[in-house]
């Protein structure tokens, strides 16, 4: 599949549903975008917060309260490939 997305569009586009009003700023429309591709692919919500654990960015706890990230998911699967547990 070839991707038809430049970085040039991809900004414009940004910056449009921020003038659209849709988002106060850059930061909360691109928020909100990797919010519903992390809910939409579990596999990279689980590899996502495997790299912030491993970088001391994220704690177990913190993750399990996030909205993005299941406790189920930190309990059985972040910490055993985080950590290498049997």
């Amino acid at each position: 599949m070839a991707n038809l997305t430049t970085p040039e569009l991809l900004e414009d586009e940004i910056k449009a549903v921020v003038r659209a009003g849709n988002y106060r700023s850059k930061e909360e429309a691109v928020g909100h975008a990797l919010e519903v591709l992390l809910a939409a692919n579990p596999h990279l919500r689980m590899n996502t917060a495997v790299e912030l654990y491993r970088q001391s960015k994220v704690t177990l706890s913190r993750s399990a309260k996030s909205p993005a990230w299941s406790w189920k998911l930190s309990k059985n699967g972040l910490l055993r490939k985080a950590c290498r547990f049997p």
